[in-house]
């Protein structure tokens, strides 16, 4: 009978579920997060930026302990230009205000060179970044590009975060890994218990269409008495 309301339950939740939003809704309970496997696929490591961090996680761009929206890429490094906080990732650029917002997002489309592997800020204050055809440096505006020998650069380095943070972000990271629609979806199935939950789908399935079965031959059969 459990079985039986579980999947009915559940059913009626996915058949909704665009209209719920429960593939926006994430699953938060650490068991339930250990029981699917889900896990931060690296260490995070970050730049310091003064009391401030920008870190990465198996693809994933965090100022502090916030996630930025849109951020995706393996962490190149990050720097603090004036006023402006720099962010490079693959073949991206993010400008934010000190505070952790995202101003703009610059890529190969705005003339960027792709394949970023290390930024820095030589002894000029320009910005310098280390891509897959070379070095090269921008204009105050970082809309043109051009190649240089680089000279006095001080680069961006990748560290370990600090513990606490580091709970933050893994937790964050899997925080975002399960979706409430995967679970019911694998409860209506039986395959959050694996294959043993899938027999007992099985099985109430079964049950189920016996009692529907039987229920009809005792109807039939009571109607050819009458």
């Amino acid at each position: 009978m459990a079985v039986l309301i579980l999947l009915v339950v559940s059913g009626l939740l996915l058949n909704h579920g665009d209209r719920l939003g429960l593939d926006r809704i994430y699953v938060r309970s650490p068991w339930l997060l250990d029981w699917y496997g889900i896990h931060a696929p690296n260490e995070p490591r970050g730049a310091a930026l003064g009391a401030h961090w920008v870190s990465e996680v198996g693809g994933r761009i965090y100022f502090d302990g916030q996630e930025l929206s849109g951020a995706r890429g393996r962490l190149s490094g990050a720097i603090v230009l004036g006023y402006t906080i720099v962010v490079a990732a693959e073949d991206n650029i993010w400008l934010l205000t000190p505070a952790g917002a995202v101003i703009e997002q610059l890529g190969t489309l705005q003339g960027m060179p792709g394949g970023l592997h290390a930024l820095g800020v030589d002894r000029n204050g320009r910005l310098v970044v280390e891509a897959a055809q070379g070095f090269y440096t921008a204009d105050s505006e970082l809309l043109k590009w051009r190649r240089v020998i680089p000279q006095a650069v001080s680069w961006a380095r990748l560290t370990e975060v600090p513990p606490a943070l580091r709970a933050e972000l893994v937790r964050q990271y899997r925080g975002r890994g399960l979706s409430v629609e995967r679970v019911l979806a694998d409860v209506h199935g039986g395959r959050v218990l694996g294959e043993i939950g899938m027999w007992l789908v099985d099985l109430t399935a079964i049950a189920c269409l016996g009692l529907a079965l039987s229920g009809l031959w005792l109807w039939a059969r009571h109607g050819r008495k009458d």
